[in-house]
């Protein structure tokens, strides 16, 4: 701009005022931006720690009992192998003496060979 009026340049001289003004038009408009993105940085620091103690817990019972139900389950069903009516099961099916007599069986056919 300076330039432009030493040499008495009008036409470049309000050229370049009105370069000058869009750029801090731009400059401020960026500024603005700037301060407003700070801000926001600065509240999403303030809420980051609070973000960790809301988080939920999980309860492990009830995610077993969910999955039982999705594999078809009943959701209170155990895999405990000292139940009762499992060993009830095993007896009345007479597991025991099959076993046995399977045991019986292998030892004798080896005692053959």
């Amino acid at each position: 701009v300076e330039l432009a009026a030493a040499k008495g340049a009008a036409e470049l001289e309000a050229a370049a005022r009105a370069k000058v003004d869009e750029l801090s038009a731009k400059k401020s408009a960026l500024e603005s931006e700037r301060a407003d993105l700070a801000a926001k940085v600065e509240r999403i620091r303030e809420k980051l720690p609070m973000a960790g103690s809301q988080e939920r817990s999980v309860d492990a019972d009830l995610l077993l009992a969910q999955l039982r139900m999705a594999a078809g389950q009943e959701p209170d069903d155990r895999d405990d192998s000292c139940s009762p009516s499992l060993e009830s099961d095993l007896a009345a099916l007479g597991a025991d003496d099959a076993l046995a007599a399977l045991k019986r069986k292998i030892n004798d056919s080896r005692k053959e060979q």
